[in-house]
């Protein structure tokens, strides 16, 4: 009797330490992802090579963003929209020069997105995409509140190469 007397104490003592703010994991799925998210983070780089007569000329380029004020929506249906504006800022070099660049960037974009939780990436079809190819980007992390995602693209041939990234973070609404 003593036995289960300690058993049962200690049994207590255990639920009651538990914290109710303990994380409950968030699963990635789609039902999950769907919501609406404003953009908080935007970089990109991009790092071209070009070589004419054997002689090589690279030229970096930096794309920023701020003060956005935008929103992304995912459906249930696997369709997205993005919409709003934010300010991008450039800076890199072209030619040996360096040059620095601000403007307004207006948003009004939507498509279908692809969710693989097991890659943990979600592929991105824009309606309005010119070159008409889904970008897969890999999901950084993902939360009740955030989504970072991440997309790179590497072009090689034999006079040019071209390696393109963007970080992206989003928060829920």
């Amino acid at each position: 009797m003593k036995i289960f007397k300690l058993c049962m104490i200690a049994l207590s003592l255990f639920v009651l330490s538990c914290d109710t703010d303990d994380a409950i994991p968030f699963d990635l799925n789609t039902e999950n992802l769907s919501g609406i998210y404003e953009i908080t983070a935007l970089s990109s780089t991009d790092v071209e090579s070009f070589t004419t007569g054997g002689e090589t000329t690279t030229d970096t380029y930096i794309s920023t963003g701020s003060d956005f004020n935008t929103t992304w929506t995912f459906s249930n249906n696997n369709t997205f929209t993005l919409t709003g504006t934010y300010t991008a800022t450039e800076s890199g070099e072209e030619d040996g020069e360096a040059y620095n660049d601000t403007y307004q960037e207006t948003l009004n974009e939507s498509g279908t997105y692809l969710l693989n939780v097991v890659n943990q990436t979600i592929t991105l079809n824009f309606v309005d995409d010119e070159d008409d190819e889904a970008q897969v980007f890999e999901i950084v992390s993902f939360s009740e509140e955030n989504v970072s995602l991440f997309y790179s693209e590497s072009q090689v041939t034999s006079d040019f190469s071209s390696e393109f990234s963007v970080e992206l973070d989003l928060a829920r609404k």
